[in-house]
């Protein structure tokens, strides 16, 4: 008994001046960080107010020892006493009396924690009636007009002691260990037959035909893919006196690249066609005379090929103008250009199809045909 008196009564005196300092250190901040986040980081800089939380942890030690030692309602009347604490050392810091309201707001809110606590005891479980009476008691208190500041914290601290009295009703409320349940007697029991779902045998029977049928009808899919035709080709777009553009259907000239230059080219009015994108390369005279190609295009240096990858359908997007290669970067399938597009490493398994190159009256470069290959991965259309 007398340790719980002496911890609960260390605990008020802890949680009173605790709260007197960082009350404190509070009022000295700067008045624009009132209400404002900020204050909390200007006051987690402060040492005073860091003290102010060291000595509460203290009182929350000697609280849990209080209650380790006695009954709940008791410690926290006692512990309640830290208003009263905080009271006395505001007074002795700020050298003046303080006002016999503030005073009585104080005690009026003690006595409301302690009226609350006395009622709510774990031995009247069914004190719950008695709420009413202890809100009033602290709306009293408000009413005499003590400091909002002071106050503020007089409320916290009996809001904190409504919650310990509730817990402590609500430990009375454990059921007792010798509770039993009556339960019938074991013995046979009898099922309840199942009932009737209405599936049938006929129904039943329906249903598995149904399924049947199904299986069936996926079957015929790769029938149909099998038996199609080979040589079928893909439309590209590309056919005789078709003119090459760019992205923005423009036409590509004669003089469009230098040695070395690269684009991506399309059939006129058939850019949103997957299978029509080719490159276009300019290789140097050079090449282009040893090559003996044939027409105005050939012979000056233009060559294109299908852009589509004969692997995997990747784009063949890089061109090493040293060597003249063009490179996936799907799966590194290199194309030697001056040799047709033949692919000399990486695995794809034939050449990029070549684009037969014109040049219109206009100067405008053009398609004699389409490419000379399907275009992209092999399948059932190409014919080998």
């Amino acid at each position: 008994m007398i340790i719980m008196i002496v911890t609960a009564l260390a605990a008020a005196v802890l949680y009173g001046t605790g709260a007197a300092v960082q009350q404190r250190q509070a009022a000295a901040a700067p008045q624009a960080a009132a209400g404002r986040p900020r204050l909390l980081f200007l006051l987690a800089r402060q040492p005073l107010w860091l003290l102010g939380i060291a000595v509460q942890v203290g009182g929350f030690a000697a609280h849990a020892t209080a209650l380790r030692s006695g009954a709940l309602a008791t410690v926290q009347m006692l512990v309640s006493a830290e208003l009263v604490v905080a009271v006395v050392i505001v007074r002795v810091w700020s050298g003046r009396p303080l006002s016999r309201a503030s005073w009585a707001a104080a005690l009026t809110v003690v006595a409301a924690v302690a009226v609350f606590l006395a009622l709510a005891s774990p031995a009247q479980p069914h004190a719950g009636g008695h709420l009413d009476y202890a809100m009033a008691a602290g709306l009293g208190a408000a009413a005499t007009g003590a400091p909002p500041a002071l106050l503020a914290g007089f409320i916290a601290v009996a809001f904190a002691g409504l919650a310990g009295a509730a817990a402590a009703a609500a430990a009375a409320l454990r059921a007792p260990d010798d509770l039993e349940e009556p339960r019938a007697a074991r013995g046979p029991t009898k099922p309840e037959p199942l009932p009737d779902d209405g599936v049938t045998r006929h129904v039943f029977g329906k249903m598995w035909l149904a399924a049947l049928g199904a299986f069936a009808v996926l079957g015929l899919v790769p029938v149909i893919s099998l038996a199609r035709k080979p040589g079928r080709r893909a439309a590209t777009g590309w056919s005789a006196g078709r003119r090459l553009v760019d992205e923005n259907n423009q036409p590509i000239s004669a003089d469009r690249l230098i040695a070395g230059g690269i684009e991506t080219v399309f059939p006129q009015d058939g850019i949103d066609i997957a299978d029509a994108s080719a490159v276009l390369i300019r290789i140097p005279a050079e090449y282009a005379a040893a090559g003996a190609h044939d027409g105005p295009a050939a012979a000056a240096g233009y060559l294109a090929f299908s852009k589509v990858c004969t692997h995997a359908g990747c784009p063949v997007a890089l061109y090493r103008a040293q060597s003249h290669e063009l490179y996936c970067p799907c799966h590194q399938s290199r194309f030697d250009v001056l040799n047709g597009a033949k692919n000399i490493s990486g695995p794809a398994p034939r050449p990029l199809p070549k684009l037969a190159l014109d040049v219109d009256a206009h100067g405008y470069l053009v398609a004699r045909g389409d490419f000379d290959a399907p275009v992209g991965p092999d399948d059932w259309d190409r014919v080998s």
